[in-house]
């Protein structure tokens, strides 16, 4: 019982994030709330067990009131499971897979000296140029409604199309006519994702876009540069590492990216420490039993990302930011694993969010010294890392 009321103390923000440890006698916890049943996973092995092996029932979305006032359950990141989701996944599927998504580093490349240029020219506004990076990178890869659907075909026949989801969708469509590929569906996907885009930037990296916060990029952010900022070690070996294997006539790229093992292991740690998507829910479309407990039909099932990542069993020290964790024979497990979701609710575009953040972060490193400001002392103010009860950390 105690363990309930903690969890209640939390989840209705009477406590400051962070002062309740979470360390479940069981499972899973049971809240029941206004007549709707609440699960919650901490554990990873749990969390995969039922929304990974039993995906079959734990890949609906719960009910968001809100959301279907706003008419936006019907965007993927809220849309409940079945032909549309399934069909909508498919589209994406097409452009961010694992054999496609090289088309796009170019885009990525662009895009992430654009970032790198919008920070060098106003260095107190990091947090803009990355919310200003995330959007014209998510919004060339969408490419509509502007420009429009039909300006996109045009293009097509004059063979002047730049690449985008639509056009990809379109030419998939001809090549492909078994996966039933049809115009509207294409139209109906591009412009949701768009509406998406605007009101959640997490909507294509994470394809769980809870409510607030829109325009947060979901890996890159501000509170890892201030991490960075605060970590001064992790920082200094980073760029020796870039500086070795890269030196100072060019920029990294995705090709040095195997070269640097140090900086991936950050960028893990990053995750992990500090993972975008802290709380990820799911809904059951069918009743359901683990361990000997009933989990009741179109209940919430809300994996604690951040318990998870938090798991003194997983990541000892977790409260400490230690990149070498990720690395050697047997390193600690993976945070990618868990940040992006899970069984057939998984992010599509994991590789797209892995490029995207190694060249923002890589080339900040390279370029820049990142420190903290000094105050009217003359002595560094380092950044306090406090995170809020929001889902979006």
């Amino acid at each position: 019982m105690q363990n309930v009321v903690e969890y209640l103390r939390v989840l209705f923000a009477l406590v400051p994030p962070g002062s309740v440890d979470s360390h479940p006698i069981v499972p899973l916890i049971c809240i029941k709330s206004l007549g709707n049943y609440v699960v919650i996973l901490d554990k990873a092995d749990v969390a995969f067990e039922l929304l990974d092996k039993r995906s079959k029932i734990y890949s609906d979305r719960p009910e968001w009131p809100c959301a279907d006032y706003l008419g936006t359950q019907n965007y993927i990141g809220f849309m409940y499971y079945g032909e549309r989701l399934i069909k909508s996944r498919k589209l994406i599927h097409i452009i961010l897979n694992p054999q496609a998504i090289s088309q796009w580093d170019d885009l990525l490349d662009r895009q992430s000296i654009k970032l790198v240029d919008a920070v060098a020219k106003t260095p107190k506004k990091v947090n803009a140029a990355i919310e200003g990076w995330s959007w014209d990178a998510l919004g060339l890869l969408l490419s509509t409604p502007q420009p429009p659907f039909e300006q996109v075909k045009e293009d097509m026949r004059r063979d002047t199309a730049e690449r985008s989801f639509v056009r990809n969708c379109l030419e998939e469509m001809n090549a492909l006519p078994h996966l039933d590929i049809t115009e509207e569906s294409i139209m109906y996907n591009a412009g949701g994702l768009h509406a998406a885009h605007i009101h959640n930037v997490n909507i294509l990296p994470h394809d769980v876009p809870p409510p607030g916060d829109s325009g947060k990029s979901p890996v890159l952010k501000y509170t890892q540069y201030a991490e960075l900022n605060t970590f001064r070690f992790t920082k200094a070996r980073a760029y020796a590492e870039i500086h070795s294997v890269v030196g100072t006539d060019r920029l990294p790229t995705l090709a040095d990216k195997a070269q640097l093992p140090y900086l991936e292991t950050v960028i893990k740690e990053l995750l992990r420490f500090a993972p975008p998507v802290p709380l990820n829910p799911h809904g059951t479309s069918a009743e359901d039993e683990y361990s000997g407990w009933t989990i009741p039909k179109k209940a919430w099932v809300i994996a604690n990302i951040w318990s998870m990542t938090h798991d003194e069993t997983s990541y000892p020290s977790p409260e400490q930011f230690i990149p070498d964790r990720h690395a050697g024979p047997d390193p600690q497990r993976d945070p990618y694993t868990l940040c992006f979701g899970f069984g057939r609710r998984i992010c599509p575009g994991i590789k797209f969010a892995n490029t995207f953040i190694f060249l923002g972060i890589s080339r900040a490193l390279a370029l820049f010294e990142i420190s903290p400001p000094k105050g009217h002392n003359g002595k560094p103010v380092l950044p306090n890392i406090e995170y809020t009860t929001k889902f979006i950390s």
